[in-house]
């Protein structure tokens, strides 16, 4: 069921569908019937008016996937779902990295290292790596922050997951036992990653 208590444009409700549940169904040519009939990039299917529709939907996917994280952790733990903060007041800022180019995912990102300039150095502090996760919401680097600032708690720091030695301290599982739970929800969840 796609109730819910606001009104979402239809072409929203089917991606938030196809992330959370049916991942199997994201297509690179699913991706861009959507991004041709622009359908959330005008007011009157939901999409904040003006909105390039590739920032949008990174937005959008950023969004889903750490809300889907936060409440199946708390729901794994027997607690309530963390509410949502209270909306501010204010226009987005519609920047749009200028070094975004087709680095052969979906949408643009920010080229690694010198090709992306002050933008890569400032979003990653010219790190020489960063996994495709990361680099996919460079879009809207907002995004690339949260993802950050939720990797680490959930997960690892993304510095580190490249490398298969390294052992977030404090955890119970070791590195192997987190890669195969990691691995076996992948692919459960139908992840092409």
């Amino acid at each position: 069921c796609h109730d819910g208590p606001g009104a979402l444009a239809p072409a929203v409700v089917d991606i938030v569908h196809r992330i959370v549940t049916d991942p199997g169904r994201l297509t690179r040519s699913w991706y861009e019937r959507v991004v041709s009939e622009r359908a959330l990039s005008d007011r009157s299917s939901g999409g904040p008016s003006g909105t390039p529709f590739d920032t949008y939907y990174v937005e959008l996917v950023s969004v889903t996937v750490i809300l889907h994280a936060l409440d199946v952790f708390a729901r794994a733990l027997g607690l309530e779902s963390v509410p949502l903060p209270a909306p501010e007041a204010g226009a987005p800022s519609k920047l749009r990295p200028r070094t975004a180019c087709d680095q052969g995912a979906w949408v643009h990102q920010i080229p690694v290292g010198a090709e992306g300039g002050e933008e890569w150095q400032a979003l990653y502090d010219d790190r020489a790596f960063v996994p495709q996760i990361g680099r996919a919401l460079s879009l809207v680097p907002a995004e690339v922050h949260m993802l950050q600032a939720l990797s680490g708690p959930h997960y690892m720091e993304l510095d580190h997951v490249s490398d298969p030695s390294y052992m977030p301290p404090g955890r119970t599982l070791d590195r192997m036992q987190m890669e195969l739970v990691a691995s076996r929800v992948s692919a459960i969840n139908e992840c092409f990653y």
